[in-house]
């Protein structure tokens, strides 16, 4: 079937037995030491490994985590500020969405990982779109930071063909207040306004002090192309669920494919 849409081969499966999965891991772990990349140990990428078979059977089994979330919120308090304790509050939230996910997959076409690959119910069927958990993405994150990111994820949606999500933003910020345009735009608004147009944007989790009982609320959302893509009262946003297309002058897009 065709790439165009994102996904056919697209979920290129890895359909593995817990022992080989196992192995798979201890193998990325004895390579470690010759690694060059920054990137913490558990969302390591690498080259595939060759004894994989994959197949590209839609839809695949999604492989959850033995821990609770309470348990993996104790192995995390020590380092709050780590990109495990953000994949964490990620995992959290797709559960309570009802949005199925496949951790670390495997870009066949690259051979690079991407952290979430994201199946979500939409219309009778579903679509697919990528997460990339980064641990010090807000206001204060410089816009030279925010361009490495924004390129990396680029080059995911590109292979996928599908939007790429960087996340989670930390924001005191409404959703209009990420993708506000002007003259003097904020970096944040600049990756979601300029990435947008790339097929990139951001999941923001908004954290607000409600006014009158002084308790900590929190609010998900996701913003693409200077607009919402998702949010939990509106589900998602029919005009941002398309890909851009443009070679040209002519601004073109193409609706997402809803798989059924």
């Amino acid at each position: 079937m065709s790439n165009r849409h994102g996904m056919p081969e697209h979920e290129q499966g890895i359909h593995l037995t817990p022992q080989e999965w196992t192995k798979i891991q201890m193998e990325r772990q004895m390579s470690e030491k010759v690694r060059t990349s920054t990137t913490p140990s558990h969302l390591v990428r690498e080259e595939p490994t060759h004894g994989a078979t994959y197949t590209s059977n839609l839809p695949t089994p999604i492989v959850r985590s033995r821990e609770t979330p309470t348990t993996q919120l104790k192995r995390t308090h020590q380092n709050p500020e780590s990109e495990s304790s953000y994949a964490l509050m990620l995992r959290m939230f797709f559960d309570s969405v009802g949005w199925q996910y496949k951790e670390e997959w495997l870009i066949k076409k690259t051979g690079k990982y991407i952290d979430f690959l994201v199946k979500a119910p939409y219309d009778g069927g579903y679509i697919f779109f990528g997460i990339e958990c980064k641990k010090d993405i807000n206001e204060q994150t410089d816009a030279t930071q925010l361009a490495d990111y924004l390129e990396q994820a680029i080059a995911y949606s590109q292979a996928l063909d599908v939007p790429v999500f960087l996340a989670p933003v930390m924001t005191e910020h409404s959703p209009s207040g990420l993708y506000t345009g002007g003259h003097r735009l904020t970096a944040l608004s600049a990756l979601t306004i300029f990435g947008g147009r790339s097929n990139v944007g951001v999941l923001a989790i908004q954290r607000r002090t409600h006014p009158y009982t002084r308790k900590v609320e929190t609010e998900c959302f996701m913003v693409l192309r200077g607009g919402l893509f998702w949010d939990r009262r509106n589900q998602f946003n029919p005009q941002r669920l398309q890909m851009v297309r443009s070679t040209g002058s002519a601004r073109e897009r193409e609706d997402i494919k809803v798989w059924k």
